[in-house]
């Protein structure tokens, strides 16, 4: 019996790492998720609806067997696909044009393609309850949303506005709108093609106390002692 239960557990310790080179998991802010290995199949077969499309883009994870460095990742992009993000482990965040061709990545190690789930663009601001109440208005809540790179953020606004959104600010950079949006509506939100993240609004900022006065080192020059700047602003 003794035998039998080592035996057992020398097979577990073999098989356990094997099988964890094997699955290449991918670390999303929600939990872990494992990619089939589909690539083969991919390139063959795959398919993009029209409504993924935005300005001729879509958007897809492409995993690799291995982590790029800078020359791979020029040559990879060189080929029409665009990183816009990379997730642990050899998984990347890409913009693909309409007519993509697979077989231009197979020397890049591919082995899993896969579409973009709602649930992968939430923050965990917005997957745990209750709210901030800073950001909560009865039955809805302000969210910062970040478009993908494939859009302008006018672009991206007017986009929310005509699907009943309502856009409170438009950022000036990162793809940034500030929506209002019902709490019960935030996967229809994340689903929509030129999302690629959402997140709760964060808490109002607080008047500095004056201890950080002296962590930030300005009590240095706000001196009221003979020879001190005795700056107040």
């Amino acid at each position: 019996m003794k035998k039998n239960l080592f035996a057992s557990l020398i097979l577990l310790a073999i098989c356990l790492p094997a099988f964890a080179q094997n699955t290449f998991p991918v670390r999303f802010a929600q939990g872990t998720e494992i990619f089939p290995d589909n690539f083969a199949s991919t390139r063959q077969f795959h398919k993009v609806a029209s409504e993924e499309l935005v300005n001729g883009l879509y958007t897809r994870y492409i995993q690799l067997a291995k982590i790029m460095n800078a020359q791979e990742r020029a040559a990879f992009e060189a080929t029409g696909a665009r990183v816009i993000a990379y997730v642990q482990f050899g998984a990347y965040l890409v913009l693909l044009p309409q007519n993509f061709d697979f077989k231009k990545i197979e020397g890049f190690s591919p082995r899993s393609v896969m579409p973009v789930k709602p649930e992968w663009k939430l923050a965990r601001s917005l997957r745990e309850l209750p709210y901030g109440a800073w950001a909560v208005h009865g039955d809805f809540i302000d969210v910062n949303l970040q478009l993908y790179p494939s859009i302008r953020i006018a672009e991206g606004a007017a986009l929310c506005r005509s699907r009943g959104l309502e856009v409170l600010k438009e950022g000036t950079q990162n793809g940034f709108v500030q929506l209002r949006i019902h709490k019960d509506h935030l996967s229809e939100v994340a689903a929509m093609p030129f999302v690629q993240y959402l997140e709760l609004v964060p808490p109002p900022g607080q008047k500095e106390d004056t201890r950080s006065r002296a962590l930030h080192r300005s009590n240095l020059v706000a001196s009221d002692a003979p020879l001190g700047k005795k700056y107040d602003g």
